[in-house]
């Protein structure tokens, strides 16, 4: 079993949120993410189509951790809610900014994405734009956005809890301040390893059918 097929099983498996419990075609979508994960994480190992690319440069030496790292984010983030992934999200969901106008409270989102991304200053509008939306192409620029940042959190942070908590607030590795918070990133941080360790066994129980033939 290849690690495409492994996170595919990890995604097929989490717990289905209610608002998509009569979603046509989730299994496609739902096998489109994995798809968008796992290109990300050959990019982030140079392997796959990427170890042939002179000027690929690695930014994760563990494919199965970068993996963990970029399933875990978007299903803590989102549980791969269509509308989300849609770019459809509701009034208080992806990070909702308020502001009064004419006396009318006004909402927009400031997050997008499954991994629910804020723009950075530096992002023109047609890379913010490309990543909004179902289709593959979104899904995978999407995926090697968060899979870059999730990497760079990493290696200020050094500890996955840190990495997780730097990609949420934007400056720090350490929420001691907001005990809820924290807490939140120990059990995201908990459930990393656990998805690495999955992957690992099942790629690795998949090779040990082959070699037993």
């Amino acid at each position: 079993m290849n690690l495409l097929a492994a996170i595919a099983i990890v995604n097929s498996q989490w717990a289905v949120p209610a608002v998509d419990a009569n979603e046509v075609d989730r299994d496609q979508r739902l096998y489109s993410i994995s798809v968008a994960e796992s290109r990300a994480v050959e990019h982030a190992t140079c392997s796959g189509e990427w170890a042939s690319v002179e000027k690929c440069r690695p930014i994760f030496g563990d494919a199965n951790l970068a993996a963990a790292f970029v399933t875990v984010k978007a299903k803590s983030e989102t549980d791969l809610r269509k509308n989300v992934h849609a770019d459809e999200c509701k009034r208080w969901e992806c990070d909702p900014k308020k502001w009064r106008a004419g006396g009318v409270v006004q909402v927009a989102p400031q997050a997008r994405s499954l991994w629910q991304m804020h723009r950075p200053k530096t992002w023109s509008d047609e890379r913010w734009e490309g990543i909004s939306g179902l289709s593959q192409e979104a899904t995978d620029n999407a995926a090697w956005e968060a899979m870059k940042m999730l990497a760079g959190a990493y290696g200020v942070c050094g500890t996955i809890e840190g990495a997780l908590t730097r990609f949420a607030t934007g400056n720090t590795c350490h929420a001691v301040r907001d005990t809820k918070l924290q807490k939140s990133m120990v059990q995201r941080a908990a459930l990393v390893v656990s998805v690495r360790n999955r992957l690992v066994m099942l790629m690795a129980t998949e090779a040990k059918g082959v070699a037993e033939r």
